[in-house]
């Protein structure tokens, strides 16, 4: 059952609705919402058929008008349920929280009316909606076995026909007559000799490019480098041992950096004549010390650094990374190459070497070698590790070794395509096509394709031949039923226009079936006065569209909606909603409208009725049992919104409204005194007004003294209460009158009035 709107924001007149959580406004099984036209009673009855039909276009086109100036609404919805938590949330569609669908709505409002009944004028979809009212859930469901069969037989006749032609022309290529249950044998041989055939047509028309492929040459590893490891062990033990110790000596004594002496040595070694060439000292007395540099800087020497110099020239120049990605690109052609030689001939795939990390242990080697080669050059006898070139030509073997495995795949491949080419190259492409056309006509039979064919024209001549026996016990079943339902419903809904009062009975009510659309629908009369009335006559006739009227039409309708809902499975699940039902109906039916809702409401999970009829909310909250009633509020900013509704204090007339403001008045200072002198006389005239009403009328008295002046001539009233009643006149007088002046009737207190009030409560009594 449906608790409470929670949220109402962007729909129709509900720009923002919150509930209140002070005073929440909640539904009960029973409820009734009163509100003048245009406040919203058919947003509530649209959202809640959207929630039930989960359709958001019935909400998305009643989007909330706005002004320029008006923030942009999200149209929301939420509501709660009685059962717990549970809610239902609309944001664009409807999403449902502790259920896995929505109850069932079902709403009788205008558009149930031109929908089902035929108010403007008589189509076939208005016949077919009341056929579909009519037969219910279980008719309806046999109703749509026939026409979903029929629709079956329709696509199946189509395609039948087709396989038959096709299966003629099968049956005449193969002269086969048995071609349906030929077996297959022979399938295994041919699909392979199509194969082939398939390849070599396509290796045919790629021949030329394949030919190419076989032309790359193959992959070139980059050379290794110098002979660093004969640089790398380089010394002068030729050199006398005692030039060396002198020289090391002298080196030792005289330099700041004995690494670095050798070259500047050698380099100052060249300029000397007589004289020093740093300091110009004479030199004859150090010929010793002079040979001994010249045997360490001897011819070996000098071209042992020029050595030095030319490795360290060549290593500047290779560039490892730009050699191996030239590599790596011929890589790449000779793999594409590859793969296109395994779609005809059966050969390894194409091994991938890892360039990258080829590039990278070279490039950090040769910065290692060349760091040694710049301290070998400064200082040749500088002992160095020969890890680095080991390592160097460790990494050149391990890449040659893979781009070897890498050009034999590619020979080998190049190799198999040539001799492939070569096997298929005494056939011509049009020579291999014929050939290909002759082995797929007669495979064809075998192929899965053709075998499905075959079956799915078994199957669908099965199907045909039972789709037609299923169609003739369908229709011989909803004929049976619908001649039961048509005749028990025909019953079922004059009785219910009885109920409401109407001069019209429904007659000859049966189904009929369109002849071309196939489509069942529902044809009666009317019968008024004995004379009966069809749905469509030629010319001005008498005819339902001109006889009657248009509340007679719509009563109609509720007719048909009230004995729908009464044939529906799980009523007591179900809410049911009335759309200003009196809308529809003529005036005078309220009261026998208000019995049919209440009859219809025990075996109902809930009922909404929406109404802008006083006496029609009266009639249903003293009808229904336990009726909730809520009105519908509206102000420019917020919108419309629900609220709580005391429908007994709006009943009240301004007579009973008085009184029940003199009793509270003993009790609590609510209004001033004046205000309440002013109510003990207009209670009084009203009392004597209502119940004197003949007597009064014809002398046009309308003020207390006078009535009661009349009253007295005429002995109405009792001598009891005649001095009273002349008391309380004068007492209300002044303040009835505006009397200025010294009047003290006009300045009693409250304490002096409230025996006055009595007295009058206990007149009213007596009147």
């Amino acid at each position: 059952m449906l608790k409470s709107f929670k949220v109402i924001r962007g729909v129709g007149a509900f720009k923002n609705f919150e509930n209140s959580k002070s005073e929440p406004i909640e539904f009960g099984k029973n409820t009734v919402i009163y509100a003048l036209n245009g406040y919203g009673k058919t947003t509530i009855a649209a959202i809640l058929k959207s929630l039930g039909s989960c359709d958001p276009t019935k909400i998305v086109e009643r989007k909330s008008l706005q002004n320029d100036d008006d923030n942009a609404l999200e149209q929301k919805i939420i509501l709660s349920y009685a059962n717990g938590n549970v809610t239902s949330v609309y944001e664009n569609q409807w999403k449902h929280n502790g259920i896995t669908s929505p109850p069932e709505v079902l709403v009788f409002d205008q558009q149930f009316v031109y929908d089902n009944l035929f108010i403007q004028k008589v189509e076939s979809g208005h016949k077919q909606s009341i056929h579909t009212i009519v037969i219910g859930t279980e008719g309806l469901t046999i109703s749509k076995k026939l026409t979903i069969a029929k629709e079956r037989e329709k696509q199946l006749k189509k395609l039948f026909d087709d396989r038959q032609k096709e299966l003629e022309k099968r049956q005449k290529l193969t002269n086969r007559v048995d071609y349906l249950v030929i077996p297959d044998s022979e399938n295994e041989i041919i699909l392979v000799q199509l194969e082939n055939i398939k390849r070599q047509i396509e290796a045919k028309n790629e021949e030329e490019k394949l030919r190419g492929y076989t032309l790359l040459g193959e992959l070139v590893c980059p050379q290794s480098k110098p002979d660093f490891l004969k640089i790398y062990n380089l010394s002068f033990s030729s050199i006398h041992d005692e030039a060396e110790q002198l020289v090391k000596a002298h080196i030792s004594r005289h330099t700041a950096k004995p690494n670095l002496a050798d070259t500047f040595l050698q380099q100052a070694l060249e300029q000397t004549l007589d004289t020093c060439p740093f300091c110009g000292q004479n030199l004859e007395s150090a010929h010793d010390l002079l040979d001994a540099y010249r045997k360490y800087f001897d011819q070996s020497h000098r071209d042992s650094l020029e050595m030095i110099k030319k490795c360290l020239a060549e290593i500047n120049q290779w560039n490892p990374r730009a050699e191996l990605l030239q590599l790596e690109n011929k890589h790449a052609k000779a793999k594409d190459a590859v793969e296109n030689f395994r779609k005809y001939v059966d050969v390894d795939q194409m091994p991938q070497p890892d360039f990258s990390s080829f590039i990278s242990k070279l490039e950090s080697l040769k910065g290692k070698v060349h760091n040694t080669l710049e301290q070998k050059l400064h200082n040749i006898n500088l002992s160095q590790s020969d890890d680095e070139v080991l390592q160097l030509e460790v990494i050149f073997c391990a890449l040659k070794g893979e781009i070897e495995v890498v050009n034999q795949t590619y020979r080998h491949g190049a190799d198999c395509i040539k001799a492939y080419l070569a096997s298929i190259s005494g056939s011509t492409s049009s020579d291999l096509n014929t050939l290909k056309s002759q082995l797929e006509k007669s495979l064809r039979r075998f192929s899965q394709d053709e075998k499905n064919w075959c079956k799915e024209y078994q199957e669908l001549e099965s199907e045909f031949h039972k789709i037609t026996l299923d169609i003739k016990a369908l229709i011989d079943m909803l004929t049976t039923y619908s001649t039961t339902v048509f005749h028990n419903y025909q019953a079922s809904v004059n009785n219910t226009l009885n109920d409401l009062g109407v001069d019209f009975r429904l007659d000859r009510f049966i189904e009929q079936v369109d002849n071309r659309s196939k489509q069942p629908y529902a044809e009666f009369q009317i019968v008024i006065n004995g004379t009966q009335v069809p749905l469509q006559v030629r010319g001005d006739n008498p005819c339902f569209h001109n006889t009657l009227s248009e509340g007679e039409k719509n009563t109609l309708s509720l007719a048909f909606f009230v004995n729908w809902l009464k044939n529906q499975p799980n009523l007591d699940k179900k809410v049911v909603v009335f759309d200003d039902p009196l809308s529809s109906l003529d005036e005078h039916r309220k009261n026998l409208t208000a019995r049919l809702i209440r009859d219809l409401s025990d075996s109902l999970g809930q009922i909404i009725i929406l109404t802008h009829n006083k006496d029609f909310l009266f009639l249903l909250c003293d009808k229904l049992s336990g009726a909730k009633t809520l009105t519908l509020k509206k102000d420019k900013i917020q919108g419309s919104c629900l609220s709580n509704f005391d429908v007994t204090e709006y009943r009240k007339n301004l007579q009973q409204k008085r009184i029940e403001s003199l009793e509270t008045y003993l009790d609590q200072d609510h209004c001033s005194i004046h205000h309440a002198q002013e109510m003990i006389r207009l209670c009084l005239e009203t009392a004597f007004q209502f119940k004197y009403f003949r007597h009064l009328r014809a002398k046009n008295i309308t003020t207390l003294g006078k009535m009661i002046d009349e009253l007295i001539n005429l002995g109405k009233l009792d001598s009891a209460i005649i001095r009273t009643l002349r008391d309380l006149n004068d007492l209300s007088s002044p303040i009835h009158h505006g009397e200025s002046g010294n009047n003290p009737l006009k300045e009693i207190t409250r304490d002096e009035l409230l025996p006055d009030i009595r007295k009058t409560l206990e007149v009213l009594e007596k009147i």
